[in-house]
């Protein structure tokens, strides 16, 4: 499995309890009936098994089927974990946190900021960077800031703070 060809439901936080169990942050809701998700290890996406998972807001706690001793999960802290786009539904097939919106126009206030050059996913909190003239502007992917993504139009709608740009 190629990362390509997957998108990235969110990452490993830390172990969780002795029994093996890891805390995660999820970015992007599950397909009902999800029984495995792929965690990158070493630039590789590995199959993990889920034998017991539970949810609440974005934090989620999961129990692996070969990951059984607090050492164990402590090794998959800090990866990133991904389904495959095929098992999402057609309509439900990107978010904001997905390298596809490279290109698309980012709006504030109805106005152009600039276009997505980039979408950093290498920290807890995801980040679109816009070139704006030749100015690089980062900006957080959370629904506070990320108001509206619209795919057919290829716009970013975005809803920064007062001062945002002094900054």
């Amino acid at each position: 499995m190629q990362v390509d060809s997957c998108y990235r439901i969110g990452y490993v936080m830390k172990k969780h309890g002795i029994q093996g169990a890891v805390k995660t942050r999820i970015e992007r809701p599950l397909p009902e009936n999800t029984e495995s998700v792929f965690i990158e290890i070493n630039k590789r996406l590995v199959p993990f098994f889920i034998v017991r998972q539970s949810i609440v807001n974005q934090e989620g706690i999961f129990w692996f089927e070969d990951v059984t001793t607090p050492d164990e999960a402590d090794e998959l802290a800090s990866c990133s974990m991904y389904l495959p786009k095929t098992k999402f539904n057609d309509g439900d097939d990107q978010s904001p946190s997905d390298r596809n919106l490279l290109g698309f126009k980012v709006m504030h206030k109805s106005e152009e900021l600039g276009i997505v050059e980039a979408v950093d996913s290498s920290s807890i909190i995801p980040l679109l960077k816009i070139n704006s003239n030749g100015k690089e502007i980062i900006i957080p992917i959370q629904e506070h800031f990320v108001v509206n993504v619209d795919i057919t139009k290829k716009l970013v709608d975005v809803v920064l703070p007062e001062g945002f740009f002094e900054i």
